[in-house]
């Protein structure tokens, strides 16, 4: 049973998600009218307010399955074993007397501006873009400390890959490194150091295959796909404890069907729903830095897909999807009313951002059917510490 605030934290989150749609209908600076170069230098107040609000909310949660995990690792100075990084900083934090609801306050303060400055890298109508993800992905950031921070980080590195420098690509290869001192999730973003702007139409093809047939293989037969998917991973440049460590995570966590169908048209809905907008954004822009842009983002939005037959084998993998989710936003609301695209000359007549807002909205609601318990316990713990 929802409490009274946790009931009014959701009514304000819907607000805020509803003033975004209306502010990005009526805007003289609608994204519709904006090229992708042309980003507005003026403040976004609604902007402002839902990432004010993301870090009241995410200040006042004091208790979730994750948080409880973490404030008795850092009252009992508990190691967590290979991402020494972050053992460090709480091990600091913890000899120097601060208590685990002042360093969460640290913690999540700096999430919520690298969300400020990815958000803002990336879509002409953040307000909107923020608040939509508010009340769809951005509870995760909340209670996922140590995965919500290489999250963050990689919203704002991921740009690193098309700035044209070939530095700033092994700069970004570094970031990602160091973040797997925080969280071994942060291994899933390495694979996006190779992506480059070319298309290759057999590989892509290729792709496809082997991703769909993985994921019916996770789907219906998840002992060949752990296996499978196992020797894969072995393939990549990592440790073998580290590869354990990522591989136990597949350990008594399978998805159960009905679950793991619903996160396949998910993340396909948005797949498909990104791949059109960037297409129709290329269509017209002039600038090679632009071009570089939705191309990288186009391909890093098919290199996502992999994640699928790995999040059905285990859900704990969904939370990969949460910071790309924030750019595949961004990119919908950049295209602004462009029509949904069947096939090449046939449309229907709703919208990319319409179909996207509305099938997130319904995606979020059947969401709250499978993790009820643990979003309750979340809304319920609301309260001011200190």
């Amino acid at each position: 049973m929802l409490t009274f605030k946790a009931v009014f934290v959701i009514a304000v989150a819907f607000l805020l998600l509803i003033a975004g749609l209306f502010r990005n209908s009526v805007s003289v600076l609608a994204v519709t009218h904006l090229k992708p170069s042309c980003k507005s230098k003026r403040i976004d107040v609604l902007f402002l307010v839902v990432i004010g609000f993301f870090w009241l909310y995410a200040v006042l949660v004091t208790d979730s399955y994750d948080i409880s995990n973490y404030r008795y690792a850092y009252v009992f100075r508990i190691a967590h074993s290979k991402e020494m990084l972050f053992d460090m900083i709480q091990f600091f934090f913890h000899d120097a007397g601060w208590s685990f609801d002042s360093f969460k306050l640290l913690w999540v303060t700096i999430v919520s501006l690298l969300l400020y400055s990815g958000i803002r890298n990336y879509s002409r109508a953040p307000g909107v873009v923020a608040a939509l993800a508010l009340v769809t992905v951005l509870t995760a950031f909340i209670t996922q400390m140590r995965s919500a921070m290489v999250e963050a980080v990689f919203l704002n590195a991921f740009p690193l890959l098309y700035s044209g420098k070939k530095r700033d690509r092994f700069l970004y290869l570094g970031i990602i490194l160091l973040c797997t001192q925080i969280h071994l999730i942060s291994c899933a973003f390495l694979p996006f150091f190779f992506l480059r702007t070319k298309e290759n139409v057999r590989i892509k093809k290729a792709f496809y295959v082997i991703v769909a047939v993985l994921t019916i293989l996770a789907v219906f037969s998840s002992s060949i796909a752990y296996i499978t998917i196992s020797r894969l991973l072995t393939m990549l440049p990592m440790a073998s404890d580290s590869l354990n460590r990522i591989l136990g995570y597949f350990n008594g966590e399978g998805t159960h069907f009905r679950y793991a169908v619903f996160l396949i048209c998910k993340h396909l809905l948005m797949f498909f729903l990104t791949d059109q907008a960037c297409s129709f954004q290329l269509s017209y822009v002039t600038s090679e830095k632009d071009k570089r842009e939705l191309k990288m983002i186009r391909k890093a939005n098919t290199l996502m897909l992999a994640f699928l037959p790995i999040t059905v084998l285990s859900a704990s993998f969904e939370r990969l999807f949460s910071c790309f989710a924030i750019i595949q936003y961004a990119m919908v609301f950049s295209a602004g009313k462009q029509r949904l695209a069947l096939r090449k000359n046939t449309y229907l007549k709703q919208s990319l951002q319409s179909v996207m807002v509305i099938g997130m909205l319904m995606i979020t609601f059947v969401e709250l059917y499978f993790s009820s318990s643990d979003l309750v316990r979340v809304l319920n713990s609301i309260q001011w510490v200190f």
